[in-house]
C-alpha cells in the first residue's frame, strides 16, 4: 500500500507568475514532483511542476491570460513553459518541515526522477502537495513534441544519461 506524503509548496514568489497561477488552480490538480539532486543548496530538493501549461494544454485558459499579460515582459514570457516550474517542496523547519527529505528518499528508493502529485490547500489556504510517489504517466508536453526528431534521422545513444542524470523511469508501465 502506498504511503501518502504531503508538504508545503514553497518558493512560488521567486518564480512569477507561479503564485498567481497556483491560486487559480483547484485542489486535486495534477502536479509532477521532480528530484533535483544536483541542487547546490539542497541535495534533496524536489521541484514542483505544473504539466499542461501551454496554449493547447490542460491549463490553456490560464496560460493565455498570463501570456497576454507578459507580452511586454521578456523575462516573464520566458518563464511561461510547459511544464511550469512553480516551486519546491518545503525542506526546512522554517518553511514547514523537512518534507522534501522524505519524498526524495522515497523517490530515490524507487529509482524515480519524477512522481505524480496533486495540489492541495491547508486550512489557512496555503498551497501544499500530496503524493503517493507513483511514477508519472503523462502525455509529452508540447515543448517536448516540438523537439522530436523525424524517425530514423538520428541514431539513439542508449548510454546517454541525458537530462535525468542517470535516473530512470524504468518503473513506468509500458503499454
Amino acid at each position: 500500500m502506498p504511503v501518502r506524503l504531503t508538504g508545503p509548496l514553497v518558493g512560488m514568489h521567486f518564480r512569477p507568475p507561479a503564485k498567481d497561477v497556483v491560486n487559480l488552480l483547484p485542489a486535486g490538480c495534477p502536479l509532477i514532483l521532480q528530484r533535483q539532486p544536483d541542487n547546490q543548496y539542497d541535495i534533496n530538493a524536489v521541484q514542483v511542476l505544473l504539466p499542461g501549461f501551454s496554449a493547447d494544454g490542460q491549463h490553456a485558459h490560464i496560460f493565455m491570460q498570463f501570456k497576454n499579460d507578459a507580452l511586454d515582459d521578456e523575462e516573464l514570457l520566458g518563464r511561461l513553459q510547459d511544464p511550469l516550474f512553480v516551486g519546491f517542496v518545503a525542506n526546512s523547519e522554517k518553511t514547514g518541515g523537512k518534507k522534501a527529505d522524505l519524498i526524495a528518499r522515497e523517490m530515490d528508493g524507487l529509482g524515480l526522477l519524477r512522481v505524480s502529485a496533486k495540489l492541495a490547500f491547508n486550512p489557512k489556504g496555503d498551497a501544499t502537495i500530496e503524493t503517493d510517489c507513483e511514477p508519472v504517466i503523462e502525455e509529452p508536453c508540447q515543448s517536448e513534441l516540438d523537439h522530436v526528431d523525424e524517425p530514423d534521422s538520428h541514431p539513439t545513444d542508449a548510454t546517454d544519461d541525458g537530462p535525468t542524470g542517470g535516473y530512470t523511469d524504468q518503473h513506468l508501465p509500458r503499454d
